[in-house]
């Protein structure tokens, strides 16, 4: 009996990038992998579950998380300033799900997002009072009730909480050698998506023993501390 095709979840903002996204979910297809995606239909409403729900529920599901970080930061929560888990995007949240549960993963972040962070972070204390929570910078403007998002539109990123994203997949609140599963790819153009796309897919074999041997480790000894 041939072994199940690994699941691969796709995880990325679509507006202005619907073609990039299924040619991404194409290109893994044809390495062997059942894509995840709520773009592509791949992601069934379940009965019971908000779309949001659904969506988390396929995070769980998945043998890899693959993220996507542009500079579009999505929608699918009031579209206010916030942190919280109930106040952040879809993307968003199916990203941080995949690092509570320690997935097997990697992401691929939009070169404009890798720059505005390296340009405003020594900005981040005139921001916010506590710019750090825990070592991890707070990317978030303070904005009061009702007030509008000035970065709204912005085509280089349209909301700070896209670099808490990126924050939060480098796992940069611990020390480097303590991190595990962190790798942030950053790309310019979808040929090089395409490539760390070969480089991290195209041996099957490969992979799955990676993350056979990633599921006899105990959970414990690869955590964070």
């Amino acid at each position: 009996m041939p072994a199940r095709r690994l699941k691969v979840m796709v995880s990325s903002t679509i507006y202005g990038w619907e073609d990039q996204v299924e040619q991404i979910a194409g290109t893994l297809d044809v390495y062997g992998y059942h894509v995840l995606n709520s773009h592509i239909g791949t992601i069934a409403p379940t009965a019971g579950l908000s779309n949001f729900q659904a969506c988390l529920e396929a995070v769980t599901r998945c043998d890899y998380f693959l993220g996507i970080i542009r500079g579009y930061y999505g929608s699918g929560r009031p579209a206010r300033s916030g942190l919280a888990d109930d106040e952040i995007g879809i993307t968003h949240m199916e990203q941080r799900r995949a690092i509570q549960l320690d997935k097997p993963r990697a992401f691929l972040v939009e070169e404009k997002v890798v720059n505005a962070r390296q340009l405003l972070r020594p900005l981040l204390k005139l921001l916010r009072k506590d710019p750090f929570v825990d070592r991890v910078p707070q990317w978030d403007l303070p904005l009061a009730e009702g007030e509008r998002n000035p970065l709204e539109h912005n085509p280089v990123i349209d909301d700070l909480r896209i670099l808490a994203m990126y924050e939060e997949a480098l796992l940069s609140e611990q020390s480097f050698t303590a991190r595990h599963d962190h790798w942030c790819q950053s790309f310019h153009r979808l040929p090089d998506v395409l490539r760390f796309l070969e480089t991290r897919f195209a041996d099957r074999k490969k992979l799955r023993a990676e993350l056979r041997a990633v599921s006899a480790t105990p959970r414990t000894s690869r955590s964070r501390p």
